[in-house]
């Protein structure tokens, strides 16, 4: 098979491109549905002398789940398929994410937040690996990115429903958009998701079938995780800042951070466009640029303008950086190891934000969250004019065109 050429197929159906958009959508679904109810949960537990601690690791326990299943989703795609990967995850995900309506158990509730990370990572691995299956290089970029920006309208809704939904039935009710989106995503799975095992396909352009091997991508996972720290700077960091610039309410720093969402899922959307205008080293470029000018911007300026514009370069950064790190992977590993590298590389992406308040916390403790905002948009803008000193030198690492040795 490694040594065929291989006809492209045929352009996807609406209802198999919808439901390649599952996995980023599940994602962005699983760290945002319940957020507004985070203040009740606390409260809830509060008997136990530690409920905004678990309030909190109902968010971030997650992320564990998410790093092993990115870990074994390459192993389970690789005995299963995609398809059949996809079905099995979508049924956890409903039923996992389900228990934050009834289980009154904290223990019980943070192991259901951690099964509903593992089976989102599958489906993120399952999904875009049957995309890098079925597309050809050039309309990846395009598909990659309207995963991405799925999942950003995804989170947009999510915590928009589950506000009003926690608002007027209780925060539990928050998660029933679990059970109903797992549901509806098995019925369009069972009924357009591609039958093709992803990890037994190979390019689809009918070139020779060369790529390296899962672990020779340790560059991409790195930049991965970089990234991923950089990113949740922004998220977690960004809300201090908000207060200093006159942003009193929850509701309006709800808003300024909504920007960064917005601009996000507007700029994944056009990622195919902006790649092929730029190409993957420029894609690479102007994601360090808008970051490095966001952190900037935000350390240095204090005026609500100039949040909200910080926030739209961040939404930028997002944007493109994410199905950047998706679709470079995929042109760089051989087929049989897609998977398997998508997953490390979305494993690599939420180590990198767990680590961020190791890695930067003592920088804050010494600057000041305005000072930390300064030394990394300083050290973003160095990478950006690497990545530009990349890009205007041609096809490198990283790029559709690179030679890349055999696994």
């Amino acid at each position: 098979m490694m040594g065929q050429a291989e006809v492209a197929p045929k352009r996807a159906a609406p209802s198999s491109f919808a439901a390649l958009m599952l996995g980023h959508s599940a994602q962005g679904l699983a760290f945002t549905a319940f957020a507004p109810a985070l203040t009740a949960i606390a409260q809830d537990y509060k008997a136990s002398g530690h409920g905004a601690l678990i309030a909190q690791l109902t968010v971030s326990i997650a992320s564990a789940g998410v790093i092993v299943g990115a870990l074994v989703s390459g192993w389970v795609i690789a005995r299963l398929g995609a398809r059949a990967t996809v079905l099995a995850a979508l049924a956890v995900y409903a039923l996992a994410g389900s228990g934050g309506m009834f289980l009154t158990n904290a223990g019980l509730l943070l192991a259901s937040r951690t099964v509903v990370g593992f089976a989102t990572a599958c489906l993120v691995t399952a999904c875009i690996s049957t995309i890098a299956a079925r597309y050809a290089p050039h309309e990846r970029g395009r598909v990659i990115g309207a995963a991405s920006g799925a999942g950003s309208v995804a989170a947009l809704v999510g915590v928009t429903l589950g506000g009003a939904l926690a608002q007027n039935f209780g925060w539990r009710m928050a998660f029933a958009q679990y059970p109903v989106f797992g549901a509806a995503g098995l019925v369009l799975a069972a009924s357009a998701f591609p039958s093709a095992p992803a990890s037994q396909v190979g390019e689809t352009t009918g070139a020779r079938r060369r790529g390296a091997g899962a672990w020779n991508l340790w560059p991409i996972y790195l930049l991965s995780s970089v990234i991923a720290a950089v990113m949740f700077v922004g998220s977690t960091q960004f809300p201090f800042m908000l207060g200093l610039d006159g942003f009193k309410t929850a509701t309006s720093v709800g808003l300024a951070m909504g920007a960064i969402t917005l601009t996000g899922s507007v700029v994944a959307i056009f990622y195919g466009v902006l790649e092929r205008r730029l190409g993957l080293q420029g894609a690479l470029t102007l994601a360090m640029a808008a970051v490095s000018g966001s952190l900037l911007l935000i350390g240095l300026v204090r005026s609500p303008a100039a949040a909200v514009l910080g926030a739209a370069l961040q939404g930028v950064y997002v944007g493109v950086a994410v199905p950047y790190l998706h679709h470079v992977v995929t042109l760089q590993a051989a087929p049989a190891a897609r998977p398997r590298a998508i997953g490390l590389v979305s494993a690599f992406n939420f180590f990198g934000a767990l680590v961020n308040p190791i890695l930067f916390a003592p920088i804050s403790a010494a600057l000041g969250i305005p000072g930390l905002f300064v030394v990394l948009g300083v050290a973003t803008a160095l990478l950006a004019a690497g990545a530009l000193s990349l890009a205007l030198r041609g096809p490198r690492a990283f790029s559709a065109e690179a030679d890349v040795g055999s696994a």
